[in-house]
């Protein structure tokens, strides 16, 4: 489920503006986010909100 979440949101975005910069990894992570909750009904935290004291590029 998760690898497959990884791969949709990798397709999904494989056209980003936005792809390759910092930050992206946001925009990956709540597309991923989106993906279980809408398709597996998985609730999922992004690494950034697991570890809100640590920045994320």
């Amino acid at each position: 489920m998760m690898d497959a979440a990884d791969k949709e949101a990798d397709m999904a975005l494989v056209m980003h503006p936005g792809r390759g910069e910092l930050g992206f990894c946001h925009i990956v992570w709540e597309t991923k986010k989106r993906i279980l909750k809408e398709k597996y009904g998985m609730e999922w935290k992004t690494p950034a909100e697991e570890n809100p004291d640590t920045c994320f590029d």
